[in-house]
This record gives C-alpha cells, sequence and structure tokens, in this order.
C-alpha cells in the first residue's frame, strides 16, 4: 500500500519567523492609537474630529492599508487632488494630518518625519474686525421680544465684549455666569488651550443674560429639554454640528445677508474685541490672554501687528 505523497509549501515558515517577523500597525490601528494619545492630552472633541477626517481621508485616497505605506508623494497627490480647494483650506487639512502623523511618529510606528519639509504658501489676507458701528447697526434690527433673535443677541454681545471662540460658547453653561461677581468663568475643559479663564461682564450684558436665562427656563420646563447650556438649538442641542462647524456661524451668515452688515461672524467679531483693547491701549499680552491665544504671533496675526509695534508693547511692561 503507497501513501498519499503530501506537497510540500514553496516557502517553509517556521515558529521562530512568526513569533520574531515585525507586523505591520494598519490604518486603523494607527488611529486607534493617536486617539488614545488625544484622550490623553484632553484634545477638544473638534480637533479629534478633524485628525480622524482628514488621516482617514490621506489614507482612503491612497488606498493604503498600512501605516508604513505613508510617504511624502502621497502627500502630494493628496492635496494635488483638492483642485477647487483654496490653499489656506488646504494648509488647514495638512495641518491636521502632520499632527496625526506627527504622533504616530512619536509612538514608532513612522520610521522618518517625512512629511515635516511639506508647506503650503498662502498669502496672509488681512481680515477685518467688526466695527462698534456694526454692532450698533445689529442691534438696531434685532427684536428682543423675539426669543431666537434674543438669543443671537446675547451671542452677539458676549463675544463682542469678552473675545470668546465659538466653539467655547457653544459648550458654556448657566452656573459659568457670575452674576454676583459679574465674571464669566470658562473651565479649562472647553477651552482650546485648556486654561481657565475668567472675564468680566458689564451690567447691560448681564441684564440681557438674566433675561435669556429666565426664558431658557420657560422653554426646557415646556419642552421638557434636560439642558443646562446657556445657548441651544430648536432640538435642545449644543451650537455644534456633527462635523464639528459651529452653528453659531450660520445664524450670524444670516443676519449678514438680510442687513448686509459686512463682518458680522464669530471670527470678525473677536478680531473687533481685540482690536478695540488695542485701541484703548490694552498690553499686547493682555490681549493675548484675553483671547485665549497660545501664543502672542497668532494675536499680532489677530491684530495685524507690525514686528515693530510688538517690540514696542513689550517695552512697555519693562
Amino acid at each position: 500500500m503507497c501513501s498519499k505523497k503530501v506537497k510540500q509549501p514553496l516557502y517553509k515558515v517556521s515558529r521562530h519567523d512568526l513569533l520574531h517577523s515585525p507586523r505591520r500597525t494598519t490604518v486603523a490601528e494607527g488611529w486607534e492609537i493617536v486617539h488614545s494619545q488625544a484622550k490623553a492630552e484632553v484634545l477638544r472633541p473638534a480637533t479629534v474630529r478633524d485628525y480622524r477626517k482628514f488621516y482617514f481621508r490621506y489614507a482612503d485616497f491612497n488606498e493604503f492599508i498600512y501605516v508604513d505605506q505613508f510617504d511624502s508623494d502621497s502627500i502630494y497627490k493628496w492635496l494635488a487632488s483638492m483642485e477647487t480647494v483654496q490653499a489656506s483650506t488646504k494648509r488647514i487639512r495638512l495641518k491636521a494630518l502632520k499632527a496625526v502623523l506627527g504622533r504616530l511618529f512619536n509612538a514608532g510606528e513612522l520610521e522618518t518625519k517625512f512629511y515635516r519639509p511639506i508647506i503650503i504658501k498662502v498669502d496672509e489676507e488681512v481680515k477685518e474686525g467688526t466695527t462698534k458701528e456694526e454692532i450698533e447697526q445689529f442691534l438696531s434690527c434685532i427684536d428682543l421680544t423675539d426669543y431666537f433673535q434674543l438669543r443671537d443677541a446675547v451671542i452677539v454681545l458676549l463675544i463682542w465684549n469678552t473675545g470668546i471662540r465659538a466653539g467655547t460658547l457653544s459648550q458654556l453653561t448657566i452656573e459659568m455666569i457670575d452674576f454676583e461677581e459679574a465674571l464669566l468663568v470658562c473651565p479649562g475643559s472647553i477651552m482650546k488651550n485648556h486654561h481657565k479663564l475668567v472675564l468680566p461682564l458689564n451690567k447691560g450684558l448681564l441684564d440681557l443674560l438674566s433675561l435669556l436665562i429666565r426664558q431658557n427656563n420657560i422653554i426646557t420646563n415646556e419642552l421638557g429639554y434636560n439642558t443646562d447650556l446657556l445657548f441651544f438649538t430648536k432640538q435642545g442641542h449644543a451650537f455644534i454640528d456633527d462635523d464639528g462647524s459651529s452653528t453659531v456661524s450660520k445664524r450670524l451668515h444670516q443676519y449678514t445677508k438680510k442687513y448686509g452688515i459686512k463682518h458680522l461672524n464669530t471670527h470678525a467679531i473677536r478680531r473687533g474685541f481685540a482690536k478695540r483693547l488695542l485701541n484703548e491701549g490694552v498690553s499686547v499680552p493682555v490681549i493675548s490672554k484675553a483671547l485665549g491665544h497660545s501664543s502672542l504671533s497668532t494675536t499680532t496675526k489677530y491684530l495685524n501687528i507690525s514686528e515693530a509695534e510688538l517690540i514696542n508693547e513689550l517695552k512697555r511692561l519693562h
């Protein structure tokens, strides 16, 4: 009786090879590594959403399966595919991707920082801030007996008087308004730089906030909303969309079209707040602190300040 001949494999993998061969990290596993780091750093949810979105867009565009397939050429191809996207938007997307790749490098998943030299040059546009006249024009068109217009007026005035970001504003709760001390108290958990910020509020704004809170209580009781948010949508949700963008900006855009107010968006109002402080003699470092900026260079861009003006401002402190 003859035994059946067993066909031998062309390449025999030994137990040693199986145990010691390097394992490749998949794109999905790479994101889990970055996501864990982001949670440890307590990054803002909007920042994490951007990281995830552009990381997977880059990987999907190049049909990558493993992290070790990433290289500079594939980044250039991904950027080149955005033919109708403005350079400033491309730069934002590239910045998010590079932040993810940097974390993968730190975790030992990438051998080199091949992404570092890749930049997108953009001619910086001088963006105007909202003026006092534009704020007055907006308020003259608002009907404060209408709840939604009252809410929007409080939003505009709160940004105008404190310089608060739209993302931070959307997370404000009632207890963050200190009526006794006339202060807005923003905990680090809702701040982009994770640092607690306390800002003063004037009497007029406090009166409007008190009125809004009373109306909020009526609405939440009638509709059964379970929220302590200061500002919420018709559905009782926070003013942040699923994609991380702010609904506040969309609301203000409606007023710009309806009333022809040129500079009425959250960034412009913040710039107007900063410029007003500068004109009143407030130093750049203090303005930077009020805006929650992580560096003075960001503040100088906001104010469109030259290097000489910055040096003179800093000299005043000595």
